[in-house]
């Protein structure tokens, strides 16, 4: 396991202590699978990847539900445009100025996780209550096309 791994399971852990909450070994290998991919997976693809990287049998409906436990400790995000989960970035979720937001690839299905100034965030709260609905959550999908699927489409 890398450095990094590491670091996002420790970060993992901590935030699991001040809940009290068990971050059990295999939510543990579960979150680092998903923090290391650095792209969406879906339960069975989780237990997929896992089966074959570390011999280990995790159930798909056992990863789903620590997927929900992982997504209420704000730990990972659950993409509804692409039906999957991926691992929250913890520099950016540490933000307070602004709001993590997920940039999806309709083509290729890449993700990034980029903020939007919550000033900006204020504005569209605005908007949206003008046009007589409330905002649920700042969070936000935003269908795109990334640079190389646009590329590839243009030639």
């Amino acid at each position: 396991m890398d450095f990094e791994s590491t670091h996002c399971g420790d970060w993992a852990e901590e935030a699991c202590a001040k809940a009290q909450l068990n971050l059990t070994k295999k939510r543990r290998l579960v979150l680092l699978h998903l923090l290391k991919t650095r792209k969406p997976l879906s339960p069975y693809e989780i237990a997929e990847q896992i089966a074959q990287e570390h011999q280990k049998s995790i159930s798909p409906m056992s990863i789903y539900r620590m997927l929900i436990f992982f997504e209420q400790q704000k730990l990972v995000r659950k993409l509804r445009l692409v039906n999957k989960y991926i691992g929250c970035n913890q520099e950016l979720s540490k933000d307070v100025k602004a709001a993590s937001q997920f940039i999806i690839c309709s083509h290729c299905g890449s993700v990034s996780e980029i903020k939007i100034a919550f000033e900006t965030i204020k504005k569209l709260r605005l908007e949206i209550a003008a046009s007589g609905f409330q905002l649920k959550t700042p969070e936000m999908e935003i269908e795109c096309l990334c640079n190389a699927c646009h590329e590839s489409s243009s030639h």
